[in-house]
């Protein structure tokens, strides 16, 4: 059967949903570890460090984890999508988390609580953005097809990096500006709320057709 449109509206969003989180991730991050927690820069560029570490080798962790589970259990839901489903809440919480709980703590216990809560939520978002990339081959062999659902993934990725910029910036000005942590704590919930169910629209609108794919 070929693709429909909510195959690919559905492949759309699970970039968007996922961008809603990472895009602040890469431009407010520091400003909330630095105006808002009053952590050194030069500690902060330690940790940012060996968080970049993290990241690099949760991916290949990842991969290898998917592919021995599915060859264990063989999933009738497929290969992919169950870790769509099972990591979009975790991103959620981790991530609303991230940029909440810190604030309630001092000195070495905050920056233990940032530091650990920063490697979740780069683990689950690893355990989301590896299968949702994956999805695209196992969901048609066809080239044309692919390439639509590239260009859908495009989409949402450009609507997924416009909300929490445009969002996140007005709730901390609204409350107490860039020193205040309330505002990036609230802003957190809505971007991560809304990507949660954009996340969640993706694994339903989409479907493995491929038992091979490659």
């Amino acid at each position: 059967n070929n693709l429909k449109f909510k195959h690919k509206l559905g492949y759309g969003l699970g970039d968007a949903g996922g961008c809603l989180t990472f895009t602040l991730m890469g431009n407010m991050f520091a400003m909330y570890c630095t105006d808002a927690l009053g952590i050194n820069e030069y500690l902060l560029a330690t940790l940012l460090f060996i968080w970049n570490v993290w990241d690099f080798i949760n991916d290949p962790i990842m991969g290898a984890i998917m592919d021995k589970v599915f060859a264990k259990n063989k999933n009738p839901r497929g290969k992919f999508r169950p870790w769509i489903l099972r990591s979009a809440p975790l991103i959620c919480v981790t991530f609303i988390a991230l940029w909440s709980v810190p604030q309630f703590f001092d000195g070495i216990a905050m920056l233990a609580i940032l530091f650990c809560l920063k490697i979740l939520y780069e683990g689950t978002y690893t355990m989301f953005n590896i299968p949702m990339g994956s999805l695209l081959s196992a969901m048609s062999n066809n080239d044309a097809e692919r390439a639509s659902l590239s260009s859908a993934r495009g989409i949402g990725s450009g609507v997924g990096n416009m909300i929490p910029v445009a969002v996140m910036p007005l709730v901390i000005a609204a409350l107490g500006g860039e020193n205040d942590p309330t505002g990036y704590a609230v802003g957190s919930v809505i971007c991560a709320v809304i990507g949660l169910v954009m996340c969640l629209m993706h694994y339903k609108l989409t479907e493995e057709r491929n038992t091979t794919p490659n």
